[in-house]
Parts: C-alpha cells; sequence; structure tokens
C-alpha cells in the first residue's frame, strides 16, 4: 500500500473529492486521518461560502458526517423497513435512516471501518459505491456531481486494535493510502495549539518516541503508549508543572507509559536551567556556553522550540531582528530547524527582515 505523510495527502484529497471517488485512510491511531479530513472539510465549506457542519444537513451547509461504523447497526444505515400500500399492491419499503442525508452536500467519513461487523459493513456498500441507499436515489450538486465525498479510515490488522479482516468486496470500492505523519508536521501541529516547548523539544531530539519503537503484544502489556494524541495530552497536562514536582513524572507516564517518561523527565531536568529571556537579551554569550555542554543537542533543542512556541506567542522581546540573530549563531542544522518552526506564522514580518 502506497504510504503518504500529512502533507502529500493534503495535496491528493482535492484530486479524489473533484471526482468523488472512494477514498480509504489506513494508519496507526493517532496518525491524523480524521483530523486531515476535517481540516480538508472545514477548507472546502469556507471556499464554497458554506457553513461548516458535523451534524447538519441542508443547502446551506457542507456537511463532513463523521459515522463510527463501530457503533451501528445495519437498520442505522439502511433504514427500517415498513409496509406500504393495500392487497396486491402491498410491499415493504425502507423507512430512511437520520443519520445519512437527503440534502445538501459535503462527506460522509465511514470511522473504523473495519471494527463493524460484516453485516454493518454490507449495509453500506451501496452507499460507498454508488451514493445511494435504499429506496434515496444519489444526490446529486448543480454540477451533476455526487453530492457527498464518501471516505473511509481504519487502523491495520497489524496495529493491534482489534479490527476485523475486510473482504476484497469492500477494499475494492475504494482507493487505499496508508498515513504516515512525519514529526516535522506533528510539531507544527503541537505549536499551532500552543503546546508545551519541552514536549515539542523532547520528540525534536528523539523522533522514535512519537510512536511506540515496537508493534508487538507488549503494546497491550503497556497499555499506555506514545502516540501523537497521548502527546498532545501531556502537553496540555504538564503545563505550568516544574519538573521536579512529584505528579510531573506520575502524569507523563500515564499517558506514553514509564520507560519514555523517564526519559522524557530526564530530558526535561537537563535543559530547565536554560534562561530563555537571557538568550533573546544576549544570544551570542548564552548560545556560547550551551555550545561548549556535553548536553549541547538536549538543550538546543529547547532553545529553538522554547523561542518557537514564545514567537508564535507573539511575544514582544521576540522580534524579527533577534530572530534573524539567533539564527545566525545557531548550528546550521538547528539553525534549519528553527526557522521551519518560526515561519510556520507570522511569516511576512520575517521577510521584511533585511539583515
Amino acid at each position: 500500500m502506497e504510504k503518504v505523510n500529512l502533507s502529500t495527502l493534503k495535496q491528493i484529497l482535492p484530486e479524489f473529492y473533484s471526482l468523488r471517488v472512494p477514498l480509504y485512510l489506513w494508519g496507526k491511531p493517532s496518525s491524523g486521518k480524521t483530523s486531515i479530513i476535517r481540516q480538508f472539510a472545514q477548507e472546502k465549506a469556507k471556499e464554497l461560502g458554506l457553513k461548516y457542519s458535523e451534524d447538519e444537513f441542508g443547502p446551506e451547509y457542507f456537511t463532513l458526517k463523521i459515522i463510527p461504523l463501530s457503533q451501528f447497526d445495519a437498520p442505522d444505515l439502511r433504514g427500517m423497513p415498513e409496509l406500504i400500500g393495500e392487497g396486491k399492491n402491498r410491499k415493504t419499503q425502507f423507512v430512511p435512516t437520520q443519520e445519512l442525508p437527503r440534502e445538501g452536500q459535503g462527506i460522509i467519513f465511514f470511522d473504523e471501518l473495519n471494527l463493524a461487523d460484516d453485516v454493518v459493513r454490507a449495509a453500506c456498500y451501496q452507499y460507498i459505491l454508488e451514493g445511494r441507499y435504499s429506496n434515496i436515489p444519489c444526490l446529486k450538486d448543480k454540477d451533476g456531481k455526487d453530492a457527498f465525498w464518501r471516505v473511509a479510515a481504519s487502523n491495520t490488522e497489524q496495529d493491534y486494535s482489534n479490527v476485523n479482516s475486510t473482504g476484497l468486496a469492500l477494499l475494492r470500492r475504494f482507493c487505499h493510502y496508508e498515513v504516515e505523519p512525519e514529526i516535522d508536521e506533528v510539531i507544527d501541529y503541537l505549536l499551532n495549539k500552543d503546546g508545551d516547548s519541552r514536549v515539542i523539544a523532547y520528540l525534536k531530539n528523539y523522533p522514535d518516541d512519537l510512536f511506540p519503537i515496537k508493534w508487538d503484544e507488549t503494546l497491550l502489556d503497556r497499555k499506555a503508549n506514545p502516540f501523537p494524541y497521548t502527546w498532545e495530552i501531556v502537553s496540555n497536562l504538564i503545563k505550568d508543572k516544574k519538573e521536579n514536582s512529584n505528579l510531573f513524572s506520575v502524569l507523563v507516564a500515564g499517558c506514553v507509559g514509564s520507560e519514555v517518561a523517564a526519559r522524557f523527565t530526564a530530558f526535561c531536568k537537563t535543559t530547565q536551567k536554560i534562561d530563555l529571556n537571557k538568550i533573546i537579551e544576549n544570544p551570542k554569550d548564552e548560545l556560547s556556553k550551551i555550545k561548549e555542554d556535553q548536553d549541547k543537542a538536549s538543550k538546543l533543542y529547547a532553545v529553538i522550540s522554547g523561542l518557537a512556541s514564545r514567537w508564535h506567542k507573539e511575544d514582544k522581546a521576540l522580534t524579527s531582528v533577534k530572530v534573524a540573530q539567533i539564527g545566525k549563531l545557531l548550528p546550521p542544522e538547528f539553525a534549519v530547524a528553527f526557522l521551519k518552526m518560526i515561519l510556520k506564522k507570522r511569516k511576512s514580518i520575517l521577510l521584511e527582515e533585511k539583515d
């Protein structure tokens, strides 16, 4: 199966949407499958001048309807049968479900598709392939295209996520990609979410800890494992908490596991003495001290992540002049990483800096 990162996926989604080709996204838990579809739907709603919704259908909405199939029964999709007519004309028709649309446009997102049983999945075969279900015809937009694009997402059989095997009859109805987010994409996300700079610095320094290093039965034994989602929880939990507090390592361990939590806590203690205010005031002398330190790599990652977070928060002390000055004083690989993080926000201000 073709693997794509989030940036590549974002580029190819419009191509599949344009032709309304059903798309199936595979990937490890917390790899951004739902998030990227939600972002695409929000941007499409804005582009079309429509309201974005995840539960209302109508001509004024672009709706992303997320249907977690593991929680559904077949009648929830196909509808319930009722008898109509009299005598020889008596027959059965299905009362349409509220879950699928009869007006509007948007995306129907079948999440956890391979967690549903075979009967539930069979109920959505026709809708996935043809955009119609029961006795309801396929909705069309003003250009004659299917009004609702069908997308699905699942973990794979190798992810220890208790999934059901999927038959070829269903698989052939989709085009397929495996989603693998890159570390910089996750870091950009955390920066935009005002994530804790210590988490950002650690992941930049130890990218292998973004996901579990070993994918085997021990994942189930450990219960808590590192994933982008659990790192986001760590970021929220440790805000304003010091590395030497009693709760710090306990909070982290409950999210990403004891082994990774121990490494993360040790990293934070190594970098806790960095004073970003001093670096902003006198970058030349302060960065020179760090360059001579035996833990310089960890500390430099902490510096660039902390400063990038301040830039995203529009800290007045960190001007574009200071950013340029600090960038020139950093070792090349750290300077590149620093500027990549900085340029994600307020780019025009930096481009105006001529020196």
